[in-house]
């Protein structure tokens, strides 16, 4: 079973603040940290909704990514915590999350 926060290397981590856990990314745009959640089924981490296989980072580096990018394009940061990109939704059809940007502004 996998633990709902966990780093890189596998070991089980604090929590959600933790800036060193595992962020699990897809081009459905879907992403997240709480790993249980993530279907394994298929021996590797796939998006729960769409089936989706993914990459993994640490939340420094995600969010790092993240709030640098919203300094060239503002807004971005705001459509990926709490608007279409946002943490556990899939898109699911086939857009990437430039795509889903490009048709949010």
């Amino acid at each position: 079973m996998t633990a709902k926060y966990q780093r890189m290397n596998g070991s089980v981590c604090s929590g959600a603040t933790d800036p060193m856990r595992m962020i699990w990314y897809s081009s459905c745009t879907f992403w997240t940290d709480e790993l249980d959640i993530l279907d394994t089924s298929r021996g590797v981490p796939l998006c729960p909704l769409c089936g989706s296989p993914g990459f993994q980072t640490t939340a420094e580096a995600w969010f790092g990514g993240i709030a640098s990018h919203d300094k060239d394009t503002p807004g971005y940061e705001t459509f990926m915590l709490t608007g279409p990109g946002r943490k556990n939704v899939c898109n699911g059809r086939g857009f990437s999350t430039g795509e889903l940007w490009d048709q949010h502004v």
